[in-house]
């Protein structure tokens, strides 16, 4: 994702210095991320921001260029981090159901022009495991 002065790029890589659980499966763990930029001018990668325990990626820069947003897949989560200190601003569900209930909730997000407005998507409820009539419930 560039910044909209196309200073920066911004992706999010596996960080597996940060590990969760898998809530459907609590024996296996997920590597978390974090977020590189690449200073287009300068010519090198930018390493300022933490790992979080979450399978992100990058959707938008807010149109100033100093804020972008990431999206958790696995958590359903929307971090606000400022671009110069590396720190997070902000983060909120993406529905008032996300969280560790609802694993893999979040799929899809996206920013209005203006920055004003996001919109996300996903599911509303944990997946219902396939049944089948041979065996016992």
């Amino acid at each position: 994702m560039a910044s909209p002065d196309g200073r920066f790029l911004a992706w999010a890589v596996a960080d597996d210095s940060v590990r969760t659980a898998d809530p459907l499966h609590p024996r296996h763990e997920h590597s978390g991320s974090r977020v590189r930029l690449y200073d287009i001018a300068a010519e090198r990668v930018i390493d300022r921001f933490p790992g979080f325990a979450d399978d992100a990626s990058v959707v938008a820069f807010l149109p100033d260029g100093k804020t972008f947003l990431t999206l958790g897949r696995g958590t359903a989560i929307v971090r606000l981090w400022d671009v110069e200190s590396g720190k997070e601003r902000r983060s909120f569900p993406v529905s008032p159901n996300s969280g560790a209930d609802f694993p893999y909730a979040a799929r899809r997000a996206a920013l209005s022009p203006d920055g004003g407005n996001w919109a996300g998507s996903g599911w509303e409820s944990p997946p219902t495991p396939p049944t089948d009539p041979d065996l016992p419930n």
